[in-house]
C-alpha cells in the first residue's frame, strides 16, 4: 500500500441510474459461464410466474395496441407511393413496439425491485424514455436498410443471389447481435443507443456461449418434439391406428403450443435477466 499514491477507480462500472441505490450498471458486460443461459429461462419462468396477471395482461394492452396503431399507420400511408406505404406500414409499428418492450424490461426491473408494478407498465417505455428508445429502433432500421440496399447491389452487379444472401447475413449478424440487448441498456441502464449496440455486442461476442446455449434450450425441445412426431407418426399411420395419430397430433400441438405461449409471456423477462446478468453488480 503507497499512501502517496493517486486515487484508483474501476472506470470500467458506472452507475447509471442515480436513483438506483441497489447496485450498479457497468459500461462493459462481463463474461458469465455457459451454464446460466439455461439459468436465464428458469429464472424468466419463476419471476413472471409470481405475477402472470400483470404479464398476461401487458402483453394483450401490446396486442391491442399494435393492432390499433397497424391499422391507423396503413389507412394514413393508403395515399402514399407503394414504395414508401411499405415502409411506413412496416416501420412505424416496428419503432412502437421497441418502445413497448423497453416497458416490459422496465417491469421486470421494477419487479425485480419489489416496487409496485401493473399491466399499465407495459407504456412505461413511453413514459420515461421513448426518445432515446425511438431513435434506437431508428438507427437499427437505417443500418438494416443500408445493408439490404448494399446487398442487393452487390447481387445485381455480380448476377449471385448466393452471394447477395450470405454478404446481406454476414453484415446483418453484428446488429441482431447487438441489438437484442440495447432495449434493456437503454430503458433501464441508462445507456445512449449508441452506446448500447456498441456495448451489447461486446458483451454477446463474449458470452456466445451462454446465448448459444440459451437458444439451443428454446429451439432444442420443439424440435426434439418435431422429431419425436416425425418417427411416431408414420408408424401409427401405417398400423391403421387413426384415432392413436389423431390424439398424438393433438397432444403435440397442445404442448408445443403451451411451449410458445409460455416463450412468448416470458421473451422480455429473459432478455432482461440475461443483461442483468452480464451487466449489473449488487
Amino acid at each position: 500500500f503507497n499512501p502517496y499514491a493517486a486515487p484508483r477507480a474501476d472506470l470500467h462500472s458506472a452507475r447509471r441510474r442515480d436513483e438506483d441505490s441497489r447496485g450498479i450498471w457497468r459500461d462493459i458486460g462481463r463474461s458469465v459461464p455457459a451454464g446460466h443461459g439455461i439459468r436465464w429461462f428458469k429464472d424468466a419462468w419463476h419471476l413472471v410466474s409470481r405475477r402472470p396477471g400483470a404479464w398476461i395482461g401487458a402483453w394483450l394492452l401490446l396486442i391491442v395496441s399494435m393492432l390499433i396503431l397497424g391499422t391507423a399507420a396503413s389507412l394514413a400511408g393508403r395515399d402514399l407511393p407503394p414504395v414508401v406505404y411499405i415502409w411506413v406500414a412496416n416501420a412505424i409499428p416496428y419503432l412502437f413496439a421497441l418502445v413497448f418492450t423497453g416497458g416490459m424490461v422496465l417491469m421486470a426491473d421494477r419487479q425485480m425491485a419489489g416496487e409496485a408494478f401493473g399491466a399499465m407498465d407495459a407504456f412505461a417505455g413511453f413514459r420515461e424514455c421513448p426518445g432515446r428508445l425511438l431513435l434506437l429502433g431508428v438507427l437499427l432500421l437505417v443500418v438494416s436498410i443500408a445493408v439490404t440496399a448494399l446487398a442487393d447491389f452487390v447481387g445485381q452487379i455480380t448476377g449471385q443471389v448466393w452471394l447477395e444472401a450470405l454478404l446481406s447475413t454476414l453484415l446483418l449478424m453484428p446488429l441482431s447481435l447487438a441489438g437484442w440487448s440495447a432495449p434493456v441498456l437503454v430503458a433501464v441502464a441508462g445507456f445512449s443507443p449508441t452506446q448500447a449496440l456498441a456495448r451489447g455486442l461486446q458483451a454477446t461476442l463474449r458470452n456466445l456461449f451462454a446465448i448459444l446455449l440459451n437458444g439451443l434450450v428454446l429451439c432444442g425441445i420443439p424440435a426434439l418434439v418435431g422429431i419425436a412426431a416425425a418417427i411416431l407418426v408414420p408408424q401409427a399411420a401405417a398400423g391403421g391406428s387413426i384415432t392413436i395419430l389423431v390424439v398424438f397430433m393433438l397432444i403435440v400441438g397442445c404442448l408445443l403450443g403451451l411451449f410458445c405461449l409460455r416463450l412468448l409471456l416470458i421473451g422480455p423477462a429473459m432478455i432482461y435477466l440475461a443483461v442483468r446478468d452480464m451487466f449489473y453488480e449488487e
